[in-house]
């Protein structure tokens, strides 16, 4: 009669690499899904701050809305902005509050559609920009602002 050799349990070394290779390969899946999240987060953040910013110079048109014609082609990407008062100060905190918020590439610009959809209202555009790297996002908002 044999004796059987008691077999020794445990892995093999071929067995270890493949485990390993598995792990590492749903390791990096893991890890594309969190430099997503971390981009997504980025994004939402810069478009709330965007939106943000729109709705901060609607109101201080509204504000000023007598001279709203001094807040016609502004663009905070070229110098200068309206002659004076308070639409200049309006440009200048906008424009600064844009380069802090949205960082260098931000940008800001307003168009006044005048006595439209009547006379006396006004279509104001407002478009708030930045970029992401590769991409250039913006926002876009309208509203109609109406004075006596």
């Amino acid at each position: 009669m044999r004796k059987r050799i008691p077999q020794e349990g445990g892995f093999t070394l071929l067995e270890t690499l493949i485990a390993m290779f598995v792990f590492s390969i749903g390791l990096l899946g893991v890890m594309s899904m969190q430099v997503l999240a971390v981009r997504g987060n980025s994004f939402g953040d810069n478009n709330t701050r965007a939106n943000t910013l729109c709705i901060e110079m609607i109101e201080r048109i509204v504000n000023n809305a007598g001279a709203i014609n001094a807040y016609d082609n502004l663009d905070t990407r070229t110098t200068g902005g309206p002659a004076s008062g308070v639409a200049l100060n309006d440009y200048r905190d906008w424009s600064q509050r844009i380069q802090g918020e949205l960082g260098p590439a931000g940008f800001g610009t307003v168009t006044i559609q005048n006595n439209l959809p009547e006379p006396g209202a006004n279509i104001v555009n407002l478009q708030v920009g930045w970029s992401d790297g590769a991409n250039l996002r913006s926002v876009q908002m309208s509203t109609v602002i109406s004075y006596p």
